[in-house]
């Protein structure tokens, strides 16, 4: 190989290096993206508000009916004088929940709810939509990226091929 050829073979090794950096900071562009948008698809999906009504507290009254009775009677302490020491006892969630309902079931509070749960279904069609197009814009721009790499991989080896080639005519020099 001459002078010339061994020139260009490093200066396309040189550009073929080049257009994979390229195509790969594209990909990773496109991977950060698609990371992103997925992390918000799933923040929308944890934070989802729990439509309130009646049923909250029927639900609750079930819960505390479950729950036996010794659970929930606590025991009497007292001290020296005779006087109770017994910590307060939790609310029940029954009388808790009935006590709710009524902000529950306020047409304010459900209407709120709703209107916030049809910003969540729309902001994440949204976010979906954005998700597919940026999952087949990377799908699209991933075969480049394969062939760069086999360019820079090909290149690589003729040129460790053409090195081996003049290191053996110089030991037969």
């Amino acid at each position: 190989m001459d002078r010339k050829q061994k020139q260009a073979l490093n200066r396309l090794r040189a550009l073929a290096a080049l257009k994979r950096d390229a195509e790969m900071a594209q990909l990773s562009a496109l991977a950060r993206t698609r990371a992103r948008l997925q992390a918000a698809v799933d923040a929308l999906d944890q934070h989802r508000p729990v439509l309130g009504g009646a049923c909250d507290w029927r639900m609750a009254d079930r819960a505390a009916a479950a729950q036996p009775a010794a659970k929930r009677a606590a025991p009497v302490h007292g001290d020296a004088h005779g006087q109770d020491t017994t910590p307060p006892a939790a609310p029940v969630p029954a009388q808790t929940a009935r006590a709710d309902a009524g902000i529950t079931d306020s047409p304010a509070l459900i209407k709120a709810r709703l209107q916030h749960r049809r910003w969540v279904e729309i902001q994440r069609s949204l976010l979906n939509q954005r998700l597919a197009q940026v999952t087949a814009d990377w799908l699209t721009r991933r075969p480049a990226a394969i062939r760069a790499f086999g360019r820079v991989s090909v290149l690589d080896r003729l040129a460790s091929q053409a090195k081996e080639q003049r290191a053996g005519t110089q030991q037969d020099t």
